[in-house]
C-alpha cells in the first residue's frame, strides 16, 4: 500500500526493550494519482477499509503505550519514596537514633512502631519476591532500576508521539479519500442526469 509502511527499526521500545514494528503513514498528497495505482483500482471503500485497519492498529498500539506510560510513571515514583527512604534510614543509623513509623496492620488500619537503626533493607522484587540488601546496595539497585524506568518512558513517550502523529495524517489521508469518493460520485451523477 502506497500511504503506509511498516518501520521497526529504532522505532521505540516497550518497557521490556522489544522493538516495536509501527505502520508509517504517508501523507496522500494527489488523491487523483493515488487512487489510480493498481492497488487501489478506484475503489474508495476498499481502499478506506484498508486504512481503517492501519488506524485500528495505531490506536491499539497507542492505548497500550499510554498504559505503560502510566506503569512508569507510577514505579518511578516507588523507586523516588524507597530513595528517600533508604536516606531517611541512612541518616537515623548515622544519628544512631530510632525511626517511629506507621505501617497498615489491615486495610484500614495502622499501626505505629519504633525501628532501631538499620543496616540492611529489604526490597520487593516482585512475584512475592523481597530480598535483604544493605542500605548502599539496595540504593545502587533502586538507582539502577530507576534509570531503566527513565529510558523505557522516554522511548515510550517517544512512540507514542510518532503514533498520534502517524494517525492525524492517516485521518487527513481518509477524509480526503472520503472527499474524493463523495466528489466523484456527484460528477457521475451529473453525468449521467446531463446525458438523459
Amino acid at each position: 500500500m502506497a500511504d503506509a509502511k511498516s518501520s521497526g527499526a529504532g522505532e521505540g521500545s516497550s518497557s521490556g526493550g522489544a522493538v516495536i514494528s509501527i505502520p508509517q503513514v504517508e501523507f496522500v498528497d494527489d488523491v487523483d494519482n493515488f487512487m489510480a495505482l493498481k492497488d487501489n483500482e478506484n475503489n474508495a471503500q476498499a481502499v478506506l477499509k484498508r486504512l481503517e485497519e492501519v488506524y485500528s492498529r495505531l490506536k491499539l498500539i497507542e492505548q497500550t503505550n499510554v498504559r505503560t506510560k502510566a506503569r512508569l510513571r507510577d514505579q518511578l515514583s516507588e523507586f523516588d519514596k524507597s530513595l528517600k527512604m533508604i536516606k531517611h534510614l541512612r541518616k537515623r543509623r548515622e544519628e544512631n537514633k530510632d525511626t517511629i513509623t506507621q505501617f497498615r496492620l489491615a486495610d484500614h488500619a495502622f499501626i505505629t512502631a519504633k525501628v532501631p537503626p538499620v543496616d540492611n533493607i529489604g526490597l520487593w522484587l516482585g512475584a512475592n519476591v523481597m530480598l535483604e540488601y544493605g542500605l548502599d546496595e539496595g540504593e545502587a539497585l533502586l538507582k539502577e532500576k530507576q534509570q531503566k524506568a527513565e529510558n523505557s518512558l522516554k522511548a515510550t513517550n517517544d512512540l507514542i508521539d510518532d503514533v498520534r502523529e502517524n494517525v492525524t495524517t492517516l485521518e487527513v489521508n481518509m477524509a480526503r479519500i472520503y472527499n474524493w469518493d463523495v466528489k466523484r460520485r456527484q460528477a457521475e451523477k451529473e453525468k449521467a442526469l446531463a446525458s438523459k
